[in-house]
Parts: C-alpha cells; sequence; structure tokens
C-alpha cells in the first residue's frame, strides 16, 4: 500500500475515533424522550464506527502485505486488490469459464440491485405517508428529521463502502478492468466512519441545538435563540413572558 493511503487511513482511523465519542457524548447527554429508542441504535452505530476503524487501521497496512506475499507471492505493493476469479485467459486463447464464481457474481449484483431498489422505494412511501399524515407540524417535523438521519445512514456508507465494493466484484462479469483503482476501495471505506458521525450530528436537531448552545450561538435571523430543550424560542416571546419584578411594578 502507497505510503499516502497507508497514512490517509490512520488519519481517518484517528477522526472516526474523536467524531464518534463525540457522538455517543451528544447521545447520552442531549437526546430527548422522542428519540428514546433511536438513540440506542446510533450509539450501537457509534460503537461499530470505532470498532471499524481502529481494526482496518490495524490490520490493513500490515497483515494484508504479508498474507498476500505468503499465500499467493502477490506483493499489495504492486498488485491491485483480488476478487473472483471469474475468466481464466489462455495461450490458446480459450477463455473457460468458473460457473460457480459467475452465479456468486450475480447473485452479489442481484442483491445490491434489489436492496438499494427496496429501499429507495421505501423511502418515498415514508416520505409520502409523512407529507399527508393528520399529525401536527412538531410531531411532522420530529418524524422527518429522523427519517432524514436513517437517510444519512444509508446514503454515506452507500458511497463509501457498498458501492465501490459491488463495482469491484461485478465489473469483471462485464469485461471491465478495474486494475489498481480497486485498491482505493479500502481508502474510501476509511471515510465512512469520519462522515457518518459529523452528518447525525448536524441532522438530528436535538445535537445540533445543543453543539449551538455550548458555541453560544444565536439563530442567523437573530431573531431566535436556542432554549434548553432544543427549541427556537422568538425572542420578542421571551421578553413579553419575562415576570415584572416588585419594584419594576411599583414604579409603573
Amino acid at each position: 500500500m502507497d505510503e499516502w493511503k497507508r497514512t490517509l487511513i490512520l488519519t481517518n482511523a484517528v477522526l472516526s475515533f474523536f467524531t464518534n465519542l463525540i457522538l455517543l457524548y451528544f447521545i447520552a447527554r442531549h437526546s430527548r424522550r422522542h428519540i428514546s429508542g433511536y438513540k440506542f441504535l446510533l450509539a450501537i452505530f457509534a460503537l461499530f464506527n470505532i470498532c471499524f476503524a481502529v481494526t482496518q487501521a490495524t490490520v490493513l497496512p500490515d497483515y494484508m502485505q504479508f498474507s498476500m506475499l505468503n499465500e499467493y507471492g502477490l506483493d499489495s505493493e504492486t498488485t491491485p486488490m483480488l476478487g473472483p476469479i471469474y475468466f481464466v485467459i489462455r495461450q490458446s486463447g480459450r477463455n473457460p469459464t468458473h460457473e460457480l464464481a459467475v452465479l456468486s457474481g450475480l447473485f452479489l449484483l442481484y442483491f445490491a440491485t434489489a436492496c438499494f431498489s427496496t429501499i429507495l422505494y421505501c423511502s418515498r412511501k415514508i416520505d409520502a405517508v409523512l407529507s399527508k399524515s393528520r399529525m401536527s407540524e412538531r410531531a411532522r417535523r420530529l418524524q422527518k428529521d429522523l427519517f432524514k438521519a436513517l437517510l444519512i445512514q444509508l446514503i454515506v456508507p452507500g458511497i463509501s463502502k457498498f458501492l465501490p465494493g459491488t463495482c469491484m466484484f461485478t465489473f469483471p462479469l462485464f469485461g471491465l478492468n478495474t486494475g489498481k483503482l480497486a485498491n482505493y476501495a479500502a481508502v474510501l471505506a476509511s471515510f465512512n466512519t469520519v462522515l457518518e458521525p459529523i452528518f447525525l450530528l448536524y441532522f438530528v436537531k436535538d445535537y445540533r441545538y445543543a453543539i449551538l448552545r455550548m458555541a453560544g450561538k444565536r439563530d442567523s435571523s437573530g431573531t431566535y435563540y436556542i432554549s434548553e430543550t432544543g427549541e427556537k424560542i422568538e425572542r420578542s416571546l421571551t421578553y413579553a413572558q419575562k415576570p415584572i419584578s416588585p419594584r419594576t411594578a411599583t414604579m409603573l
């Protein structure tokens, strides 16, 4: 593995460790009751991200290199990642097919297509139900926020891990040679554990408002401030609802 790839994976592992720890802190301290069950799922994903990043950074740069060299006599510095062997081109010009490997590749392609199609279909249906359901505006906003968080947990790993992995294993079925580009699949996978907690901290309003409170920030319009419960409170209402002191009442 090239030195810059090794450095990038190790850097992402360190960033992933800290960003997911920060996410765990906000899950424990700033999750309100409306996401009481979902916060445990978020915590499980955060812990998995930490384990994945640490394992990848510890194993990939060294273990894979010696394993490939000992088992197959291949130098991982100059050889792209290997997937299933679908076809073997011989000097005689024949191109025999490995039926089991081809079936496995086709099943992987079908499985990936079916999963993403089902997710897209269900996402559209959920969005339609949330838009038409008879619930309060506040409840609808909360449900849509959680729905956005679920989409983030699909999109980020889908782009950084599942899509490159699927392409790496299915492109050879159609005679497309990825070559050394396949090595970037491991590098892209390291970004998932860094980006996912950052996006969740932004899209889940409880955590975003908590960060704004810590930073002492107001709403960009200047007409709202972030309350302790994570709500936007209009400034004029806060002044109107502020109790009048006895001294002020006497003066009036």
